[in-house]
């Protein structure tokens, strides 16, 4: 049988050592006892090492990646702020403006045709709205000048004539 303990470090004078012990047992039964020990300061060297190079590529990537990252996220928001220059250029008097939908088929392109239709639907109500207006006014100016005509001539004539007035009201 074999008993395997944890192994243990020891530091003595300027070597960094590691060790480790098993018994084991001959086919006889008498125990025998190997102890095994390496010199760790080689591979320690190596790790401060490692740890230095790696701790200055990174920050030699952080310095890239950080403006790249800057760069691609402000490429990658240009259709938006398109999107958002165009709409706010859109008024009550440029109905016919409509949002740029080119690109790829995305999100983006998804939401400026949502966006045109529903300018097309308001372009239309507003349309269906200034009919209305126009008519309404234009049904309502003959009598409303019907109207007038008969309080012009009730003015000047019959203010003070009863029969007049009452046939008039």
């Amino acid at each position: 049988t074999t008993v395997y303990a944890k192994a243990k470090t020891y530091e003595y004078k300027e070597m960094n050592l590691i060790y480790k012990n098993y018994q084991m047992q001959q086919a006889d039964g008498t125990p025998v006892w190997i102890q095994i020990i390496k010199d760790m300061s080689s591979e320690r060297y190596f790790i401060k090492a490692l740890f230095w190079i790696l701790l200055v590529l990174n920050l030699i990537a952080f310095l890239f990646v950080v403006p790249f990252g800057y760069y691609m996220s402000k490429k990658a928001l240009e259709p938006t702020k398109a999107i958002i220059q165009k709409a706010q250029q859109i008024s009550v008097k440029q109905f016919d403006e409509r949002l740029p939908v080119d690109g790829p088929e995305d999100e983006l392109k998804a939401l400026s045709s949502t966006i045109n239709e529903l300018l097309d639907r308001i372009q239309q109500a507003y349309t269906i709205q200034n009919r209305f207006a126009l008519d309404a006014s234009h049904e309502l100016g003959t009598p409303l000048s019907v109207i007038k005509g008969y309080l012009d001539i009730l003015n000047k004539w019959g203010k003070h004539d009863a029969a007049i007035l009452d046939e008039a009201l």
